[in-house]
């Protein structure tokens, strides 16, 4: 009444409601605003005439019960047989992985065990550890047990006599402590572990680990018989423990993940074969268009093409998608064929879930996101496994692959679980799907109605996800990405120059110039006699670049002195000495640098598995002999097989028999140094040190290349075993056969001319050249004559002894640990 009394074209008047709303009638406006927004938002086309015209749209079908189920019973046969089987999947994965993780010792490894797994054996004690004063004729406990925590590092006079790992140089007391103190570690462990490692091989089954052999008959050892070497049965003991603490931190969790999953399925189980109750839970009859936002969020019409459900199941295939991809971009597997797999199965996933999607068949791609996602679990089933349980010990000792953090590992396991969980989501909504069928999604498939206006968010999420999945074969494809990702075996691109030392070193400049020791130590095949070799000689080492590889050209000097070839027999005073021939020229040698092995076994490909993943260690390398030193071409002399170096005269310096890798249509001969930190007579540091001889504070440094001691044990090497005919200076034939327990070869580059070469940065000759200081005698310009005659005068017997250039620092002589020094050569002037 007040609008008709308003004045045309008067103000507007606010109007007064004269009874207020209830919240009833709010909500319903708000309910009736919101679906007139989503359908502005969903709808794909506008639509005329009220809600009775939109009613026109609807069809009723007439479909009894008994018509659906027997149209349903195969699909529901299929569906419970698939469940069971998960079921059984799952129950028998936590069996396995819960019995795998029970496999243990669960004590320790001692008279229980056979003497070659006994770990208080007491010969092994005494001869091997040296931790055991003396042993009974049967090898049981006798004496005083060595407790390495009592013991000083500073007194060499703790070490055993007689003791293998005892020599007399600096650092071996305090090394056979810290071995001892391993040891015990690892004996203290035993309880975790799945089982004992091998004291002894005795059967030839781990020859590639044989180490120190026992050189006295009462410990009962025959001759096919040797310790297991020290370095490697503790860091296989290592590699149990990384296992074990895996195990104790995740393994109960994982079990518990998994039998989540069984219940999972065991309930799905259940659900599928209960017969479905129409009367508590009707079908649909009603055949709506999905015109109305309201109708496409209805459950029952998830497979239309027009059912909103599609965004939450391409949401769900989404991150199952992304959680397979990141887990592949994380490896833990040490098994190239894991990842491999993977990228493939993601591949197939993508393209064939994507076409089926495009063309609008739901239900087939909700069955084919099931097939995918079980076949996922198998292979995240099988890439779990590696991480958390060592292989049983056949000819290999473990080995833990420590790069794996748990996050990667969570990742993994997380990458196993997910699809077993998903895969069974799907199974529920196909059985939905068949006993609760929605009558216009089973038109529209009639019908092979599309859903066209989809198509450009369609072709995005496949294109996008097809990439990501073949982004897999880029890295499979890329020399160094695959490596990192582990799905090729070996690098094909490797930079020796990455390492800690070898990035510090100056090129063509001698970083090594003076008298260098090398020893070896054997141990008659019968177990009988020592060997033991030594000779002193000046060394020279620098580095080059040449057609984009690094080299290292060594030299050897004619031995300084008598060489040392002494034959012992323990429990005896008896000594002899095998008649060697000193070389009559000095072995000069350019080595190509390449990258090592974290692994021993896989340098050499003829003793690496087909699938096997090879890690590298940045702090070692390959020496690889390839010409004669400062050449570019020709074989190397002193590794040939004539070369005067090696053990047909007494000499085991170079020949063809140091083996360090095979591959490549080649076998690879030379030596092979790790980095490590080594007393050193041309380092002042650490500040207080003194090179003074039998020094408590020796100078250290950390510039060092040292021959791994598993060089000397592990048979491809062709160092382990040392074969030939050899007679004492008196006449007699000595052994024919040797085993090898040590090789000392130590490099230590020259803190002093390091860091001259560091300062050479104005075009100034490089130390140790002519015109420079610690040039030396010599005939070259800058030199001074040498005392005698030139440098490296002598006859060829070794009576005259050479000079040695003075080091960069020392201006007088004797220079401590280089010249003029007791037995050292004299100083050139």
């Amino acid at each position: 009444r007040e609008a008709a009394a308003r004045p045309l074209g008067g103000p507007p008047r606010d109007i007064e409601l004269s009874t207020p709303l209830s919240q009833h009638d709010v909500d319903a406006l708000k309910s009736k605003l919101w679906e007139k927004a989503e359908d502005k938002l969903f709808d794909d086309k506008k639509k005329k005439g009220d809600d009775e015209e939109s009613q026109k749209h609807v069809e009723v079908v007439i479909l009894t019960d008994d018509e659906v189920l027997a149209a349903g019973r195969k699909t529901r046969m299929g569906l419970v047989f698939i469940s069971v089987a998960m079921l059984a999947f799952c129950v028998g994965m936590m069996g396995y992985f819960a019995y795998s993780l029970t496999d243990v010792v669960g004590g320790s490894c001692d008279g229980s065990q056979d003497r070659y797994h006994n770990y208080e054996h007491c010969w092994n004690l005494k001869e091997n550890w040296c931790a055991q004063m003396q042993c009974s004729a049967d090898g049981q406990a006798m004496g005083t047990a060595i407790d390495p925590s009592s013991l000083d590092p500073a007194d060499a006079n703790v070490c055993p006599q007689g003791c293998s790992i005892c020599g007399t140089e600096d650092g071996q007391t305090e090394k056979w402590i810290a071995q001892l103190q391993r040891f015990d570690a690892c004996r203290e462990r035993t309880a975790k572990v799945r089982e004992c490692l091998p004291t002894m091989d005795y059967d030839g089954s781990l020859a590639n680990y044989r180490g120190y052999k026992t050189a006295h008959p009462s410990s009962q050892q025959s001759a096919a018989e040797a310790f297991i070497q020290r370095d490697a049965f503790l860091d296989a003991c290592d590699a149990q423990a990384v296992y074990a603490d895996r195990r104790e931190k995740g393994g109960t969790a994982v079990v518990a993940c998994i039998a989540v999953c069984a219940l999972v399925w065991l309930a799905m189980t259940a659900y599928l074969m209960r017969t479905p109750n129409y009367e508590k839970h009707p079908r649909e009859t009603e055949m709506p268009d999905l015109a109305k936002w309201q109708d496409r969020k209805d459950y029952t019409h998830r497979f239309h093409p027009r059912s909103a459900w599609l965004y939450y199941n391409t949401a769900n295939n989404l991150f199952g998608f992304a959680l397979q991809l990141y887990s592949f971009y994380t490896p833990t597997s040490t098994n190239i064929l894991v990842p491999i797999f993977q990228g493939a199965w993601m591949t197939v996933m993508v393209v064939a879930r994507g076409i089926l999607v495009f063309m609008d068949y739901y239900t087939l791609s909700e069955a084919a996101s099931v097939f995918f996602d079980i076949g996922f679990s198998v292979i995240g089933f099988t890439a779990i496994l590696d991480p958390f349980f060592e292989a049983k010990i056949t000819t290999d000792l473990p080995e833990a692959d420590t790069s794996i953090t748990d996050y990667a590992l969570a990742v993994r396991v997380a990458a196993f679980l997910w699809p077993v969980i998903s895969s069974a989501g799907g199974i529920k909504d196909l059985y939905c799907d068949v006993y609760w069928p929605s009558p216009a999604t089973l038109k529209a498939i009639k019908e092979k109605q599309k859903s066209f206006q989809k198509r450009a968010v369609k072709i995005f999420i496949f294109v996008i996800q097809l990439l990501a999945a073949l982004s897999v074969y880029v890295i499979m494809a890329n020399p160094r990405w695959c490596h990192d990702f582990r799905t090729c075996q070996r690098k094909t691109t490797c930079d020796p120059l990455e390492g800690a030392l070898l990035s510090r070193m100056p090129m063509d400049t001698e970083v090594i110039s003076g008298n260098k020791m090398q020893r070896v130590e054997m141990i008659s095949d019968d177990g009988t006699k020592k060997w033991r070799w030594q000779i002193n000689t000046q060394t020279v080492l620098s580095f080059t670049k040449s057609g984009g590889k690094v080299y290292a050209d060594i030299e050897f000097a004619i031995p300084n002195g008598d060489v040392e070839n002494k034959v012992t027999t323990p429990g005896t005073n008896d000594e002899d000495n095998i008649a060697g021939t000193t070389p009559s020229s000095a072995c000069s040698t350019r080595f190509e640098i390449q990258c090592h092995e974290s692994n021993p076994r896989h340098a050499f490909k003829s003793q690496t598995g087909a699938w096997d993943w090879v890690a590298y260690n940045s702090s070692m390398y390959k020496f690889v002999a390839r010409h004669d030193g400062g050449e570019t071409s020709g074989e190397s002399t002193c590794f040939g097989a004539n070369t005067a170096w090696w053990n047909d005269n007494g000499m085991f310096t170079a020949g063809p028999d140091l083996k360090i890798g095979d591959g490549d249509g080649e076998d690879k001969v030379g030596f092979i140094f790790m980095e490590q930190t080594c007393d050193s007579s041309d380092s002042d540091l650490p500040r207080g040190c003194s090179n003074e001889a039998d020094s408590d504070t020796p100078c250290r440094t950390d510039n060092c290349l040292v021959e791994p001691s598993y060089i000397a044990s592990y048979a491809p090497y062709g160092r382990a075993s040392v074969t030939g005919t050899w007679t004492y200076t008196g006449g007699d034939s000595a052994p024919d056969t040797w085993a090898t327990t040590q090789r000392v070869f130590e490099l230590d580059v020259s803190e002093l001319r390091l860091s001259t070469a560091s300062e050479q940065s104005d075009g100034s000759p490089p130390p140790g050249a002519p015109g420079s200081p610690g040039a030396g005698c010599g005939p070259g310009e800058g030199q001074t004559p040498c005392a005698g005659g030139e440098a490296g005068a002598g006859d060829n017997n070794g009576d005259q002894q050479q000079c040695v250039a003075k080091p960069a620092g020392c201006a007088s002589a004797p220079c401590p640990g280089v010249c003029s020094e007791g037995t050292l050569p004299p100083c050139c002037v």
